[in-house]
């Protein structure tokens, strides 16, 4: 079934596709952030956005390099990600085949239906279609890799395109808030066209609106804003400008106005790391704490100065902050999304550590996810591709020499990792566009040569 977007959407992914891989690349990643937003509807569920472009850029890079448009090059040196990532995209395959099957009928958190419907009302496994289009999303995440790997697509191209989806990613909520406030038209039918998905853009606590920008609802745009914040922030510590500054603040305000739990602890977290990782590191080599990492300081106590004013001095302000850190944790969101990981936990145990296959179960955390999903071999696969990618980019990097692209690389894998945290807090999806993206990022980084980004880092720092 097609929606309001389709055709427009049919029209740049066409273009871009013509273009060639760089705009394919930029519409890739800004269609990550597209959460809500789907190209057509298959079936029973829709194809969004970020998938729509996913497969014009593998078709575009398979005729590229079918055709010798692009001759492929070797691997490279270093190569152990990529094998990591076969490993687990074999063992998920192999669960989503063979698992639903061996434990049908099993108690499960179905994918399809809320975490609050069923609350001591679970449903029993049977193989369908959730398991397949999971392994589907998978496989075209981890051709993309591969493509990005092959190719040796420079890293200034993320760069770009993660500027654009941040930018697009702020713009949105500004205008959503100034739409609650004001009644501005915002085109929520555009944005929100998954069937039964998009249910975050109508929250509130009290008075005060709950922003999810361009994403499914609050907590998961909390959940791409905190790794954005960890790559702004380290890349601001290792080269400061008032470019990143400029960035940072808006990435603060746009967790700040989703009134989001993930938000506000991942702020805490980020800047907490951040200045224990990087700050005890100069003081034990014997160095000063240099100026940046005193600025982050300086901020964190200023804003914890006016939190305090502004909620000792509101009894709205009061209520709300309560809502948000405290009563939550006590209420029946709180109970329902405990429930459901505490079952998760209990299905790794009932299948012998092996799990029921992608799209068996539906706990709160991708961690519970990953682990009832893919079993205990399919975690450790999973979690040494992401460290042995993040080790593979900083060794490149390293070898390569260039300060202003390792600090970009430190960068990324903070956010990276900072993503992934979030993620174990509030976003059991596998499937999650942004979390792929920062791992294409670092695939790009793992192959670039120093004579293509040298001068291009040191422009953008």
């Amino acid at each position: 079934m097609a929606e309001p977007s389709t055709l427009f959407l049919a029209v740049i992914g066409l273009a871009c596709f013509l273009l060639g891989t760089r705009a394919l690349l930029v519409g890739l990643v800004i269609a990550s952030v597209f959460q809500a937003m789907s190209f057509i509807a298959i079936g029973e569920g829709p194809l969004i956005v970020y998938y729509f472009f996913g497969v014009l850029f593998i078709l575009r890079n398979g005729i590229d390099l079918l055709w010798q448009a692009a001759a492929p090059t070797s691997l490279g040196e270093r190569t152990r990600p990529l094998y990591w990532l076969l490993l687990f995209v074999v063992i998920a395959a192999l669960g989503v085949l063979v698992l639903p099957l061996a434990f049908k009928g099993a108690m499960v958190y179905s994918p399809k239906l809320s975490l609050d419907e069923q609350y001591n009302n679970l449903t029993p496994l049977a193989f369908n279609s959730s398991h397949l289009n999971q392994l589907v999303q998978l496989l075209i995440n981890a051709l993309i890799v591969l493509i990005v790997w092959i190719r040796k697509i420079p890293p200034r191209h993320f760069l770009v395109a993660l500027a654009c989806s941040l930018g697009l990613t702020v713009g949105f909520a500004v205008w959503q808030l100034v739409s609650h406030l004001t009644g501005v038209y915002f085109p929520s039918e555009w944005l929100y066209t998954v069937s039964n998905w998009s249910i975050g853009n109508e929250q509130r606590f009290g008075i005060f609106p709950r922003i999810n920008g361009v994403f499914l609802e609050p907590s998961t745009m909390a959940t791409y804003l905190v790794g954005f914040l960890a790559f702004l922030l380290v890349w601001w510590v290792k080269q400061p400008s008032w470019k990143l500054f400029a960035g940072l603040s808006l990435c603060l305000l746009s967790m700040v106005l989703t009134l989001s739990t993930t938000a506000y602890l991942g702020i805490v977290l980020v800047f907490g790391t951040v200045f224990l990782g990087f700050g005890l590191t100069q003081l034990l080599s014997g160095g000063w704490i240099n100026k940046t990492l005193f600025g982050i300081l300086c901020m964190t106590l200023l804003l914890a100065w006016v939190v305090l004013i502004i909620t000792t001095a509101s009894a709205d302000m009061r209520e709300l902050l309560s809502s948000v850190l405290i009563e939550k944790e006590g209420g029946d969101s709180f109970r329902f999304r405990f429930e459901a990981d505490l079952q998760s936990v209990l299905v790794v145990w009932r299948t012998y550590g092996l799990g029921l296959g992608l799209g068996g179960n539906r706990p709160s955390s991708f961690l519970t996810l990953l682990l009832s999903n893919v079993g205990l071999f399919g975690v450790l696969s999973f979690l040494l591709f992401m460290a042995s990618l993040s080790s593979a980019a900083l060794h490149r990097l390293r070898k390569i020499g260039n300060p202003q692209l390792l600090a970009i690389g430190i960068a990324a894998v903070w956010g990276l990792w900072s993503t992934m945290a979030a993620k174990v807090l509030a976003q059991p999806d596998l499937s999650f566009a942004p979390l792929w993206v920062w791992a294409f990022f670092l695939a790009s980084l793992c192959v670039c040569t120093a004579h293509a980004d040298q001068a291009t880092a040191a422009r953008r720092a």
